[in-house]
């Protein structure tokens, strides 16, 4: 095998992984919105934002290695790394992280009530202080008016 043979299949497998990665990042990014709900504006502008970086990521990698060559084996070893990365091992990497999230939302939510409970006492006691202080001003203003 010639040095270009081999150089070109090290390339391949490399975009293979990139691909791969580039799913696992994306399958992140979903758990992130299973737990954040958000409109549908800022999933677009994430999805945008999601795209524009795999592009540089892809950029980066032929910029890196091939001197910013554009070679179909490249994009076809990106995408290969994504459909296989998607068949194989998605599900059990979103079933993993799912195992994983789920308490720490839970502890999110316990927190974030404890959070809202803490400052609806603290508003509620405010405003009894408030209304207090508002009759002993009334009974001082009408005891300097006598």
């Amino acid at each position: 095998m010639s040095q270009d043979v081999v150089f070109q299949a090290r390339l391949f497998g490399m975009a293979v992984l990139w691909g791969s990665g580039l799913m696992l990042a994306y399958d992140c990014l979903r758990m992130l919105r299973m737990m954040i709900r958000q409109r549908k504006g800022i999933q677009a502008a994430e999805e945008a934002v999601f795209w524009l970086m795999a592009a540089g990521c892809l950029f980066g990698l032929l910029y890196r290695f091939n001197n910013g060559a554009v070679r179909n084996y490249i994009v076809c070893g990106m995408g290969t790394g994504m459909v296989l990365y998607r068949w194989l091992l998605s599900s059990m990497v979103v079933r993993w992280m799912l195992a994983v999230l789920r308490p720490i939302r839970q502890i999110v939510r316990i927190f974030k009530t404890f959070v809202k409970n803490a400052g609806n006492t603290l508003q509620s006691a405010a405003a009894k202080r408030t209304i207090k202080g508002r009759k002993l001003q009334q009974r001082q203003g009408e005891h300097d008016d006598s």
